[in-house]
């Protein structure tokens, strides 16, 4: 038992360095960056964690808020004097 249990510890350790080295030349490769477009496996996970972050009933649901030009130009006003009163550099 005590060498199956070394083993499981080298296969893990083996799998975590294998992992490290894959990131590692993905950095190299292409680099972090919101300007490139990602690639598809990237794009399929960006996908799920954004399914996985909304709320079962959410997708269905309608905005409450009705869509008409006074509605509108409220919101606009609002974030008029928001963006005025940000702190200028």
């Amino acid at each position: 038992m005590k060498g199956f249990r070394w083993f499981l510890i080298a296969v893990a350790s083996a799998g975590t360095a294998a992992l490290l080295v894959a990131a590692l030349v993905l950095f190299n490769a292409n680099g972090f960056s919101a300007r490139q477009r990602p690639t598809a496996i990237e794009g399929w996970i960006a996908h799920r964690l954004r399914s996985a972050a909304l709320p079962s009933g959410a997708r269905t649901r309608s905005n409450p808020v009705p869509n008409i030009p006074e509605v509108l130009a409220e919101g606009a006003g609002a974030l008029g004097r928001s963006l005025r009163d940000l702190p200028r550099k």
